[in-house]
């Protein structure tokens, strides 16, 4: 299997490719066989295409390894477009699979968990939805006023913005450093969060700014900075625009300390990364320690051990925990996966149950060709 991520991949072809596997020796212990379909629905366009192809490698290479001990449980994948209006008809493809797994939109789960459960009430025969990393608030109403079989896998909602002041700041310090935002409810959201945190440890921005997404240069933007005194930038925005305005500061000849959010993850797939400065900062969710082995697994199958990878590769193991549980008459709980133990039972700072936060965030850095992560952060 090619590790060149940055090409198309056919999922039909990615799904047979690791279905023709032999079954690892780290494949999942064993369990009755039963017969399951997996929905996994995704947007597969090519705006998500770097992350939800990983996705799809993971998933099918979980599937391959339980298929010792479930050798009739099977995945369906399908394209959803985090569209809502496209969301009735995906119900409609996935109204023969016994779970959904991976949803990267929160409405389209929403719209998926009530049509397939439309008939039901939310235990007997529920077809449970499992969103990943949308925290979005109102699951705790669909799964407590509505009774609705809806769970969530995401990062701690905190989390990303502690992970920059705690990892990318400090590396600023000693220079009078921007906060600067897309406008975006993401970029906004994000600039808030590290500037509140920050100053409580005493590391404050020398000025804020906004500025227009999706523009063919920032050259002003940079220009505005310069006036005020900045010597580092961190940006909340999409991989997109933070090449945009590496190649501005590029132009202008300015060489700042350069650091994104988690969407860095994208950085490789912008349409040129020869823009991006070394040292380029950017945080990413990190590979738990107990789960090291599983990545060099990964790397000798020629299968890059990318954060996305480990979430398809988790839904799987998530879905699976859930279809039994679901069969013994109980609720799922805590189950072990390659994201680290994902804990179910408890409350978060929102309140909700139904929703486990999984493994902290590590810092990396572009190094020319590829992000690495940083040792010692």
């Amino acid at each position: 299997m090619s590790a060149n991520w940055s090409k198309p991949l056919n999922l039909h072809s990615v799904i047979a490719a690791i279905f023709a596997l032999c079954v690892s020796p780290l494949a999942p212990g064993s369990h009755t066989a039963y017969a399951q379909t997996i929905g996994m629905s995704l947007p597969l366009i090519k705006r998500y295409q770097p992350v939800t192809s990983r996705m799809v490698t993971g998933a099918a290479l979980a599937v391959a390894d339980y298929k010792s001990t479930h050798p009739d449980v099977d995945l369906k994948v399908v394209n959803d477009g985090c569209d809502i209006d496209n969301a009735p008809a995906i119900a409609t493809e996935l109204a023969d699979v016994q779970i959904i797994t991976g949803v990267l939109c929160f409405r389209v789960a929403e719209i998926l968990v009530r049509k397939l459960n439309e008939n039901g009430d939310g235990q007997k025969n529920a077809v449970p939805v499992i969103a990943l990393d949308t925290r979005n608030k109102l699951l705790n109403r669909l799964r407590t006023v509505e009774n609705l079989p809806i769970f969530e896998v995401s990062l701690p909602s905190t989390g990303e913005a502690e992970a920059v002041v705690d990892a990318i700041f400090p590396r600023f310090r000693g220079k009078a450093f921007a906060v600067v935002d897309d406008g975006s409810v993401y970029g906004r959201n994000l600039a808030d969060a590290v500037r509140l945190l920050g100053a409580q440890v005493g590391l404050r921005p020398v000025t804020i700014a906004n500025f227009r997404p999706l523009q063919s240069t920032q050259r002003g933007l940079i220009r505005r900075l310069q006036r005020s005194g900045v010597e580092a930038l961190f940006v909340a925005a999409s991989a997109d625009d933070v090449a945009t305005i590496a190649s501005s500061m590029r132009g202008i000849g300015v060489d700042w300390p350069l650091a994104m959010g988690e969407l860095g993850a994208l950085l490789p797939y912008v349409e040129d990364t020869s823009v991006l400065p070394k040292g380029l900062m950017t945080i990413a969710p990190a590979v738990p320690q107990s789960k090291a082995a599983f990545a060099e697994r990964l790397k000798a199958m020629d299968i890059e051990p990318d954060p996305n990878v480990l979430k398809g590769y988790a839904m799987v193991q998530l879905a699976i925990a859930t279809l039994e549980a679901q069969q013994a008459g109980q609720d799922i709980e805590q189950v072990e996966t390659v994201l680290g133990k994902l804990d179910f039972t408890g409350t978060n700072a929102q309140g909700t149950q139904g929703r486990a936060d999984y493994t902290a965030f590590q810092l990396l850095q572009w190094d020319g060709e590829r992000l690495v992560p940083v040792s010692g952060n």
